[in-house]
């Protein structure tokens, strides 16, 4: 069982990991580029991150990337919620990642 529970730690880590290499990977956009009047620039640095309401591993998490993040020069929200609308939410790009998931079974 404490192996299982390491993999899947491992993978939760690596699975962050990726989404804030995925943040700092791309390019200045707004270089020599009309932006269109488009607020994203504006909105570059910003990252909206959901927590699971209640899920004490899911808001730890949440915490530690929100210190990282913002030693990296980003603007961190943490907004709470329940699963389903999380889940929504990064469908429509209301929150930008979720730290916290049960898979297969519980957040299939």
């Amino acid at each position: 069982m404490k192996k299982k529970h390491l993999l899947s730690s491992l993978a939760l880590t690596a699975a962050a990991a990726l989404t804030l290499a995925g943040c700092s990977a791309g390019g200045d956009d707004t270089a020599g580029g009309d932006t269109g009047g488009s607020d994203e620039a504006a909105t570059q640095d910003n990252v909206t991150i959901a927590v699971f309401n209640g899920w004490d591993e899911g808001v730890a998490a949440s915490f530690l990337w929100k210190a990282v993040l913002e030693d990296n020069g980003y603007t961190v929200e943490l907004e709470y919620a329940d699963p389903a609308p999380v889940y929504l939410g990064l469908t429509t790009d209301d929150y930008d990642l979720t730290l916290d998931t049960w898979l297969p079974l519980t957040h299939a």
